[in-house]
């Protein structure tokens, strides 16, 4: 049974750093894209005196993506700020229970993360298909795409999220559990 268990975490380890991989290159693309559109956004308005408002729209929408997308990079390689101050008050006061303790909490918090991710991507989805046919201020964008932002960002964080949790009950097992990779 615990073969199967890590066998099945390790499984969806694999895949969520498959899909890790391919969110890397997008932020990459998407800062990219902003500097280049900001960059034109200040030459348009400078240069040739006539600002573009759709290229600064432009680079708000790659900002979103850029926070919500980039967050489910920073959850699976611990890159969020911790609070570690009971896991060390435990471990000076004894190892054995800290060892379970902690993983726990990490359990307990990922699992209302999920919920959480659930009720913003149920909501978010709504949320972007009230603007299926409603334009942005600029005239520019339809506000049902860049409103897509909110549940897929969501739905990657829940992704990257659940590995954290198989990482947790990879430690309460007593399976050396490094970080995700």
């Amino acid at each position: 049974m615990k073969a199967t268990i890590l066998r099945i975490f390790d499984g969806y380890d694999r895949a969520t750093r498959r899909i890790d991989q391919v969110v890397q290159m997008v932020l990459a693309a998407g800062i990219l894209l902003m500097f280049l559109l900001l960059l034109l956004s200040v030459a348009s308005r400078y240069v040739i005196n006539r600002p573009f408002f759709w290229l600064t729209e432009g680079a708000g929408y790659l900002s979103a993506l850029v926070g919500l997308w980039g967050s489910s990079t920073c959850l699976r390689y611990s890159g969020h700020m911790q609070v570690n101050l009971l896991q060390d008050q435990l471990r000076k006061r004894g190892g054995a229970l800290a060892d379970i303790v902690a993983p726990g909490f990490v359990i307990l918090a990922n699992l209302l993360l999920l919920y959480y991710c659930y009720m913003m991507i149920t909501a978010g989805y709504l949320f972007a298909d009230m603007g299926r046919f409603e334009y942005s201020p600029s005239g520019f964008f339809i506000v049902f795409w860049p409103r897509l932002l909110l549940p897929s960002g969501f739905l990657l964080i829940g992704l990257q999220s659940l590995n954290v949790v198989g990482y947790a009950v990879r430690r309460i097992m007593g399976e050396s559990a490094s970080e995700p990779t």
